[in-house]
């Protein structure tokens, strides 16, 4: 019974997850000859991070909104979006692991030998997306009731 309302309240940011998992993994097919790569990459990447982004919006966002410390809440987003960019970045490099231990065949989108250092801003910047979506409708959640 417990899940069936968390899924009743939360149905819009439930759809979010869904359709950023479902627009990840239509970004990988094409770059992967595997579909089970390209399944799995995004699944477990959502999975992983959806602890920490549901942490985020739901603890420390109405926390910061009773108590009014935007400060503490601007550092504690940044936190937590560092924490999704290295979860995305150490999923990136297991997965080029596997593709060269043979468990998948080479792909271009796990490829990481010719990428530049500061390749790990652009999961930063995916980790910062998320949190500012999530808590952007948990925020607008709680301004209309």
């Amino acid at each position: 019974m417990r899940i069936k309302n968390y899924i009743i309240e939360n149905y819009i940011i439930l759809i979010f997850w869904v359709i950023v998992t479902f627009v990840m993994w239509l970004q990988i097919i094409p770059q992967t000859e595997s579909l089970i790569e390209a399944t799995l990459y995004p699944v477990l990447a959502m999975l992983s991070v959806f602890p920490f982004v549901k942490y985020l919006s739901e603890t420390l966002l109405q926390r910061a909104m009773k108590q009014k410390t935007t400060v503490v809440f601007i550092l504690q987003f940044l936190g937590i979006s560092i924490i999704t960019g290295i979860i995305f970045t150490l999923y990136q490099y297991f997965f080029t692991f596997l593709e060269k231990e043979g468990v998948f065949p080479l792909s271009i989108y796990f490829n990481m030998d010719d990428l530049p250092n500061f390749y790990i801003l652009i999961f930063l910047s995916s980790g910062i997306l998320i949190n500012l979506c999530i808590c952007g409708l948990r925020f607008f959640r709680k301004i209309q009731s």
